[in-house]
């Protein structure tokens, strides 16, 4: 975006290894894939929080809110 004159944000998705565990065994529960805990071991390896002297114009930090569309699903969430 930088090197061609585009202007950009980042939004830093923010959520603890912890709780990126947790959601992958929410949705192996709902059938999806359990991603496994090397991914996220690799991942947070690699990762570098962005910072403004990449060329971004503004970073922002999103922290993790559920909304449930019932109490069925609101525990579900809370199990694991």
């Amino acid at each position: 975006a930088k090197a061609r004159n585009v202007p950009a944000r980042a939004f830093h998705f923010q959520a603890s290894n912890d709780f990126a565990m947790h959601m992958s065994a929410v949705r192996r529960n709902q059938g999806g894939r359990l991603i496994p805990p090397q991914a996220y071991a690799l991942y947070n390896n690699g990762f570098r929080k962005p910072q403004l002297e990449e060329g971004f114009l503004d970073i922002v930090s999103v922290g993790f809110v559920p909304v449930f569309k019932d109490e069925a699903h609101k525990q579900a969430f809370l199990e694991y």
